[in-house]
């Protein structure tokens, strides 16, 4: 990867393509990117937002950072030279950095424990000065001719595709421009409105705390691979350093587990002899993030189903408990307060999820219900289970806050397709708008092709689609993780 002059353009003084050599122009590459988004964000990201993110990054590569160049000519370098006498002229930059890209190196799920090497493109940004140049289309296209003769190790081959999150005006520029196809991810849109944070009791035999690591590594990387990345397509696969040096520091601060102690030890990795893991048995994990005034989403999840089920407690149960606490300890970006208030019943908030785990919630609740339906009729004919029946109906009245919202939400959407009416068991806690659930698609991810048609018939003995092509591009169940977003 060399630099390359881009000739289409003229303009005096010439622009220059090039990588960054090394890691040590990350610190210029950084403010620069800063400087960019200045203009975009109430609250722009500092420049140590962009370096904690590249040196966060087990996979990086400073030579996958594509950057502009103005080149002032020998008239402007001279000029430059005498107003900084003071100065070394090895701190004297005549090279400006004007427009940059990066490209994340990741691997990617397919479902069915199928998965592929990709490249993503991202923090793509460009000095106000220099847009409207097509300066950002010379970096595209240059970021894909080097992601299609990379090599990133030699176990694992070239990449095998590309993706990207466009906004809806940039879509159709990178599907003409560059061939990239779009995938829908579907999400669904729950209200907030009318629950109090307050009193959100937790079960005597669970606890939550924050994620530790990488303590905690070895269970929540099993977790991820069962419930996401064995199915869903799109999901990005987390190895142990993935965890541990890029998780744990962009978002650890705000994932919270929830355990219960095991009278058998679990399996694990752990090596820190202080540390009583062994018994600690995590069913569920959950982190989310503000998105605006009014919506926050659920930035990562994950849920040991087959725990859950050994434990007796439904998902709704795990869910809900982990949101009361989660949101009453997330803060806003824009001035540091709970983004999640007592008071929130005269706001209109938001909670987005992803619309598999909403659908899961649902089922989880239907099969509880049937479930329990069982067990009372059971019961009349059975004494024997008398005090452990008590125990349930005590645990049933005493629902916290969320788990009774979320009950009556699920619960109301079913009858409300049905003839049928639901009567909320906390009615005098909302209002019927409380209930309005939104289904919104997100269409931003795209995906390219990087292989060569020829080399891709040879690898595969016919001309069909790769396999990527086929299962995320057809597949409905698409998600990527906000938390693994570049």
């Amino acid at each position: 990867m060399t630099n390359v002059v881009i000739n289409s353009i003229s303009s005096s003084p010439p622009y220059t393509l090039t990588s960054l050599k090394d890691e040590t122009e990350i610190q210029k590459w950084s403010e620069f990117c800063a400087s960019c988004f200045s203009d975009k964000k109430p609250i722009p990201p500092p420049s140590s937002y962009f370096s904690r993110h590249f040196f966060n990054d087990p996979m990086r590569d400073a030579r996958l950072v594509f950057v502009i160049k103005q080149t002032n000519n020998n008239n402007d370098q001279h000029d430059q030279h005498q107003h900084h006498n003071n100065k070394n002229e090895k701190d004297v930059d005549h090279d400006v950095i004007v427009a940059s890209t990066r490209v994340f190196l990741r691997e990617i799920s397919l479902g069915h424990g199928n998965t592929c090497w990709a490249g993503g493109i991202g923090e793509v940004c460009t000095d106000p000065n220099h847009r409207n140049k097509g300066l950002a289309k010379h970096l595209l296209h240059c970021a894909i001719e080097a992601m299609q003769v990379y090599e990133h190790g030699h176990d694992k081959g070239k990449l095998q595709c590309s993706l990207l999150h466009a906004s809806p005006t940039l879509m159709k520029v990178y599907e003409t421009s560059s061939n990239y196809k779009g995938v829908t991810t579907h999400w669904t849109v729950l209200p907030l409105n009318g629950i109090s944070s307050n009193n959100n009791n937790i079960s005597t035999k669970l606890n939550i705390r924050l994620a530790s690591f990488p303590k905690d590594t070895f269970q929540l990387q099993r977790i991820h691979k069962e419930y996401s990345e064995d199915r869903f397509v799109g999901c990005i696969i987390r190895s142990r350093e993935y965890w541990n040096e890029y998780l744990s520091k962009e978002i650890g601060d705000s994932m919270f587990v929830l355990y219960t102690r095991s009278h058998k030890k679990q399996d694990t990795d752990n090596t820190d002899n202080n540390y009583d893991n062994d018994k600690v048995k995590i069913l569920s994990w959950m982190s989310l993030k503000v998105r605006s005034d009014t919506r926050i989403q659920l930035r990562d999840f994950g849920c040991c189903r087959k725990s859950c089920m050994e434990e007796n407690i439904s998902m709704v149960t795990v869910f809900s408990m982990l949101l009361g606490h989660t949101l009453a300890r997330t803060t806003t970006t824009m001035d540091g307060q709970p983004a999640f208030l007592s008071s929130c019943s005269s706001l209109s908030m938001e909670l987005a999820i992803p619309s598999v785990v909403y659908q899961e919630l649902k089922s989880s609740i239907h099969v509880n219900s049937n479930n329990n339906n069982n067990n009372n009729n059971n019961n009349n004919h059975n004494n024997d289970n008398d005090e452990d029946q008590c125990e349930c109906e005590e645990k049933d009245n005493h629902k916290s806050p969320f788990e009774q919202w979320l009950v009556d939400l699920l619960l109301s959407e079913k009858e409300s397709s049905s003839s049928s009416s639901y009567t909320p068991a906390s009615s005098s806690s909302f209002s019927s708008s409380s209930f309005a659930v939104k289904e919104e698609c997100d269409p931003g991810w795209m995906y390219k092709n990087l292989r060569q048609q020829q080399q891709q018939e040879e690898e595969e003995g016919s001309s069909s689609s790769p396999i990527w092509d086929q299962e995320i591009l057809h597949n409905l169940h698409h998600l990527i993780w906000p938390a693994d977003s570049f």
